[in-house]
């Protein structure tokens, strides 16, 4: 029982604050050119971090609270774009004139201060709320930093031998502490649309704040892990490592690149009908370990020999923070605006700005999702076919077996890769939709 309240409950409610807070001081980034490089973070791999916290610089610690600390921080940094996001994305409870006529209102007492306490904390508690219910099922980091959270306990089992049936009945049960979350979830909605921010809307945020915020981050999820790795490599290895990883390496870009690709045609296809948000409830609700689980039992042997199932589980786990940050990049102009694109002339630069408006954030949330998905561990362990291993799968197999060069050369170049490959792709997308003049 202990066990459960810290690592299960209390570490994920913990990193979820203190994810919300970070990102709540941000979240007037996410309708500027900043936004990029704050999403961009998001895609640091989970396998990256275990490896350099856990297995390099806490592979010989026994403090247990020393584990969870770095959990909460690192998971802390890691979420708090996505903070960021939600929070500027959520609707608010009361509209900002009903903000202004309720500071002029002749109310006093409860009733001030419970509609106050409602327009100010109640999209602070649903983004902290949402974090938790992703943080609740996560597993690679736990596992790499040894904390006996149940998805780590859920895995080792069902990779012991547990039955499948028993694996997914087990499952379910971690899943009855998520009842009252939802219940406040369902709470905090607003009562009322069309209360979206807008992104000319002024969001109060501290300027140096979000900036310090971003550079910890930064620190912490990139620079020090990549100089870490950097620090231990060994030239001589690079040809080699690059040979060995070649076939699990090219399979991740593969199985990467066909989920992004369904993820796109799905928002593509939804427009302003949020079908995005309907099909991925359900698997955000269930979280990877359990919806892989599932997946797994209603896989076929046929399906089970390729790699449809996972590609299918990939795009549709992802699919409530990806649309989100769509329709976000989307909501950076106006529909007004954007109806009067349409009805200008072909020009080149017409174009030129529809494509700068409609297809780039499609691009940037494809190429996002690329990079996330690529190095995603947990459904790759469980539905990846007979005969393929993703290359985030192989390295968190070998990192079981301590630390090395080899494994260091691994990581840098199954990070260094896809986003060179992303950028590489992005460029050309920009050179080939850029208006010629003459």
């Amino acid at each position: 029982m202990s066990l459960l309240l810290t690592d299960d409950l209390l570490l994920p409610l913990a990193a979820a604050a203190a994810a919300a807070l970070f990102g709540w001081q941000q979240r007037a980034w996410v309708h500027t050119r900043n936004a990029i490089p704050l999403l961009l973070l998001l895609t640091i791999p989970s396998v990256w971090l275990g490896y350099v916290y856990g297995v390099q610089f806490t592979w010989s610690q026994t403090s247990v609270t020393h584990q969870r600390w770095t959990w909460i921080a690192l998971y802390a940094l890691r979420f708090a774009p996505l903070a960021a996001v939600l929070a500027s994305w959520l609707p608010r409870t009361i509209s900002p004139s009903a903000v202004h006529m309720l500071s002029h209102s002749s109310l006093q007492g409860l009733s001030k201060f419970r509609l106050r306490v409602q327009h100010q904390a109640a999209p602070f508690l649903i983004t902290v709320l949402l974090l938790f219910l992703m943080l609740y099922h996560e597993f690679e980091l736990s596992s790499l930093l040894n904390l006996e959270r149940w998805p780590v306990r859920l895995f080792d089992a069902h990779a012991g031998g547990l039955p499948l049936a028993t694996s997914i009945q087990k499952a379910f049960g971690y899943l009855a502490p998520l009842l009252l979350p939802l219940g406040l979830l369902f709470g905090l909605r607003p009562r009322q649309s069309g209360n979206l921010p807008t992104p000319h809307e002024h969001v109060p945020c501290n300027g140096m704040l979000a900036s310090c915020a971003f550079a910890l981050e930064v620190t912490v999820l990139f620079l020090i892990p990549f100089f870490t790795l950097l620090n231990r490599l060994d030239d001589a290895r690079w040809t080699a490592e690059l040979h060995h990883m070649r076939n699990d390496l090219f399979y991740s870009l593969q199985l990467a690149i066909l989920s992004s690709g369904f993820l796109a045609l799905l928002l593509l296809r939804s427009a302003r009908i949020p079908f995005w948000a309907i099909l991925g409830i359900v698997p955000f609700f269930l979280g990877p370990m359990v919806f892989g689980l599932g997946i797994l039992s209603l896989t076929s042997e046929r399906l089970a020999s390729s790699s449809l199932p996972l590609a299918f589980a990939q795009f549709t786990l992802h699919l409530i923070p990806l649309g989100i940050c769509w329709r976000i990049l989307m909501d950076r102009t106006p529909p007004s605006g954007r109806h009067l694109l349409r009805q200008s002339p072909q020009e080149p630069h017409t174009r030129w700005i529809r494509s700068r408006l409609e297809e780039r954030p499609l691009i940037l949330v494809t190429a996002l999702a690329f990079l996330w998905l690529v190095t995603e561990l947990t459904l790759g362990s469980l539905l990846a076919p007979t005969g393929a291993t993703p290359a985030a799968v192989r390295l968190y197999n070998l990192m079981h077996y301590g630390r090395s060069s080899a494994l260091s050369s691994m990581l840098i170049l199954c990070f260094l890769v896809p986003l060179l490959l992303t950028a590489g792709t992005v460029s050309v997308w920009y050179i080939l939709r850029r208006p010629r003049h003459g």
